[in-house]
């Protein structure tokens, strides 16, 4: 058939990628990328955005003319709030004397609170003398300046034209910027800005958005041991994993992409069940684990956890439970069953309070041990891969939002 054929090269192609992928050793909260782009914040923006990231970036200057006018207002609120961050550069020096005089202003402008600094060098702008010689000028004077780590950005091609491995090599680490869904190789980068598109839902906006690469070193190399790594009653949930091999899983409706190849996952295959074959630790979206998905003996892709769910999903009716139980203070009244979203609907840590940043979307299910009503919205109650209980909406002024089981 023609659908069976395009599966079967879709296996063909995971095959031959399946020993050569490398991939992240640990997971990591995003760190944001922020400049005057993203607006003025507020003290609550800061506050609800610790729950997202495990430490910011500001942009301090573009060349020595030009200050970020949104800078100040960030790092006081940053540190006001207690986010660790970091402060970068936008090189804009056209010698090496320049690139001295671009380092020494930056650094006389910087928040003394930044954890490291780094220099954005994206676009040619040396026309005096090498630009490798301006690079190693700008982080010179900078070594003379501060004893605090100092990273390199830049893109793949730019920094091997511009810079090269031995400038690099000089820096404490190399930001990388490559949007895309794999692993960039080859890794040899200590944090990777993925995502130009990052919703956060504390900022109200979408953003620049970068991985620390922990297989390198830990989030507290870069942004000391306050700097949250996991965040498990509010992140948790935004994270899929904890499938394992033989299990059998329905690839869910709204998937979009396999893991690998990253091309769209074909209708045909959504709704269908597979087992598992093999299992990896990844961080990418919104999963800590990708699967190896079977239809019989034939490989058909590797999916993200987040697009399969559990294939035993009771089909029992709603079951009451008599009682309680209680959720750091909220009465949660017990009730079992399944719930199948017909919209996309926030989770929150508590019946609507301090969103995780997850979502449940159209189809996807989730078995519920509890419900508690907040004003015209009945939530449920579930527990997460973490053992945390989390809430959805399922009611909005009598009106279901999904179907119950």
């Amino acid at each position: 058939m023609k659908i069976k054929k395009l599966l079967l090269g879709v296996a063909a192609t995971v095959a031959t990628l399946l020993f050569t992928i490398k991939l992240v050793s640990a997971d990591t909260l995003p760190v944001y990328d922020m400049s005057e782009w993203q607006g003025p914040k507020t003290e609550q923006q800061f506050q609800n955005v610790k729950s997202e990231v495990s430490g910011l970036l500001f942009r301090r200057q573009y060349g020595s003319n030009y200050i970020d006018k949104q800078v100040n207002n960030y790092t006081q609120l940053a540190d006001k709030v207690g986010v660790p961050y970091g402060e970068y550069a936008y090189a804009r020096f056209v010698s090496a004397s320049d690139a001295r005089q671009e380092a020494k202003d930056f650094y006389n402008r910087s928040d003394k609170n930044a954890k490291f600094y780094a220099l954005d060098y994206e676009e040619p702008c040396v026309i005096h003398g090498s630009s490798q010689d301006a690079v190693k000028a700008w982080l010179s004077e900078m070594r003379s300046l501060t004893n605090k780590k100092i990273i390199f950005y830049s893109y793949r091609k730019f920094s091997d034209i511009y810079a090269g491995q031995a400038v690099l090599n000089q820096f404490d680490g190399f930001w990388l910027a490559a949007y895309q869904s794999n692993l960039p190789q080859p890794q040899n980068y200590d944090l990777w800005q993925h995502r130009d598109d990052q919703p956060s839902l504390a900022l109200g906006l979408s953003l620049d958005s970068s991985l620390v690469m922990t297989d390198k070193h830990p989030v507290s190399y870069w942004f000391g041991n306050t700097a949250k790594v996991i965040n498990k009653k509010l992140n948790n949930d935004d994270r899929h994993d904890g499938f394992t091999v033989g299990q059998t899983v329905t690839l869910k409706q709204s998937a979009v992409d396999w893991y690998v190849p990253r091309v769209g996952i074909n209708p045909s295959a959504k709704g269908q069940t597979y087992t598992i074959k093999d299992t990896k630790k990844i961080v990418l979206s919104r999963s800590n684990q990708a699967v190896l998905l079977y239809k019989g003996n034939t490989a058909i892709g590797w999916a993200l956890a987040q697009d399969v769910q559990n294939y035993d999903v009771p089909k029992t009716s709603t079951t009451l439970v008599s009682g309680t139980f209680n959720d750091d203070g909220y009465t949660i009244n017990r009730e079992n069953g399944t719930f199948t979203a017909k919209t996309a609907l926030r989770v929150f840590a508590y019946p609507g309070v301090k969103p995780t940043g997850a979502t449940y979307y159209p189809g996807e299910s989730v078995k519920y041990d509890g419900w508690y009503r907040r004003g015209n919205y009945i939530y449920i109650s579930y527990v997460n891969y973490a053992g945390y209980h989390h809430y959805i909406a399922v009611r909005e002024n009598g009106v279901a939002l999904g179907d119950f089981k």
